[in-house]
C-alpha cells in the first residue's frame, strides 16, 4: 500500500474514533516537526519550498521569491531570533567555558580565542536556521488567517 493512502487510511480511521487516534496524532506532529527542521536546516520560501530564503552571504530575506513570487520581504521577526539564541548561547557556553576551565585550567588567552570562535560559529549555523524557522511560522499561521503581510 503506498504511503499517502495508507496515510489517508489511518487519518480516516482517527475521524471514526479509533484508539489509534493518540498514536497517529503523534506520529504526525513528528513527522511535521521532522519536516520543519529540514526546512530550517536548507532556508526556502516558506510556500514553495524551492526559492532561495536569504540573499547570499546574508541573513536578510530577499523581496520575492525567485519561483513563485511570494512576498518574502514582508516579513516582521524583529530581534526574535537573536534574543532566542542569546539565551541558549549564553546558557551553554558559559557552562562549558567553567567546565573546561576546571578540567584543563588553560591560560586566559586560550578562553578568549576557544569560546569567541565557539560563539560566533554556533550564531554562524543557528542563526539562520531560527530565522528561517520564524519566518515558516508567521507564514504558516497568517496565511490561514488571511492577514499574511503584503509587500
Amino acid at each position: 500500500m503506498p504511503f499517502r493512502t495508507a496515510r489517508r487510511a489511518r487519518a480516516k480511521r482517527c475521524e471514526t474514533g479509533d484508539s489509534l487516534s493518540g498514536l497517529f496524532f503523534l506520529r504526525v506532529l513528528i513527522m511535521s516537526l521532522a519536516d520543519d527542521i529540514a526546512f530550517c536546516l536548507k532556508p526556502r520560501c516558506p510556500l514553495c519550498r524551492k526559492g532561495k530564503l536569504y540573499r547570499p552571504w546574508t541573513v536578510s530575506v530577499v523581496e520575492k521569491c525567485a519561483v513563485c513570487d511570494a512576498p518574502l520581504g514582508a516579513h516582521d521577526i524583529g530581534d526574535g531570533a537573536a534574543v532566542f539564541l542569546m539565551f541558549i548561547l549564553c546558557f551553554s557556553i558559559v557552562p562549558m567555558a567553567w567546565i573546561f576551565e576546571l578540567i584543563f585550567a588553560p591560560p586566559l588567552w586560550v578562553h578568549a580565542v576557544l569560546w569567541t570562535v565557539v560563539g560566533l560559529g554556533a550564531i554562524a549555523v543557528m542563526l539562520p536556521a531560527t530565522k528561517a524557522y520564524i519566518i515558516m511560522l508567521e507564514w504558516r499561521h497568517l496565511k490561514k488567517d488571511g492577514d499574511a503581510p503584503e509587500a
